[in-house]
């Protein structure tokens, strides 16, 4: 298992109409380079990685994913607000990759942690940092995504 973390956080500022940063196109290429280099290594690695912004599979685990066990709310996410079609490149890295098991960002700052498994992965949005937070176990021993996971609240 790997951990891979991306800077997101890079406004832009070309861009009147989208004040929110959007990952680049050398830092897709980055991510592209490590997993396959990580891939070359273990053929059956899995990757967990973790980000600022969201990319558009977020939208989709919201209106078509399962919802992490009971409790969990689905992703609550509006696209309208906080929709970054500029990140579909990194998604397509991760959906080409097959190895992301789990994709977790901050961005829309929910008072609850919200999960949903989609298409294989978990997207994860973690909460307002002072109203929650979240534990996130890694059972690197199994063989599917679904079972690799688990999410616990964690309340301040």
């Amino acid at each position: 298992h790997s951990l891979l973390f991306l800077d997101t956080m890079d406004y832009d500022n070309d861009d009147p109409d989208h004040i929110y940063g959007y990952v680049h196109e050398d830092q897709v290429n980055w991510c592209k380079e490590e997993i396959a280099e990580k891939q070359s290594e273990n053929e059956d690695i899995y990757m967990s990685v973790f980000l600022h912004e969201n990319t558009p599979n977020f939208f989709r685990a919201a209106r078509k994913g399962q919802m992490y066990k009971f409790g969990y709310p689905v992703l609550n996410i509006r696209p309208e607000k906080y929709n970054i079609p500029k990140n579909q490149p990194l998604d397509d890295v991760f959906t080409e990759s097959g190895c992301v098991g789990l994709l977790s960002m901050g961005h829309n700052h929910p008072a609850t942690v919200q999960c949903s498994f989609y298409e294989g992965t978990y997207y994860h949005v973690t909460p307002k940092a002072s109203l929650a937070g979240t534990l996130i176990t890694i059972h690197t021993d199994e063989d599917s995504t679904k079972d690799m996971y688990d999410f616990r609240s964690i309340y301040c």
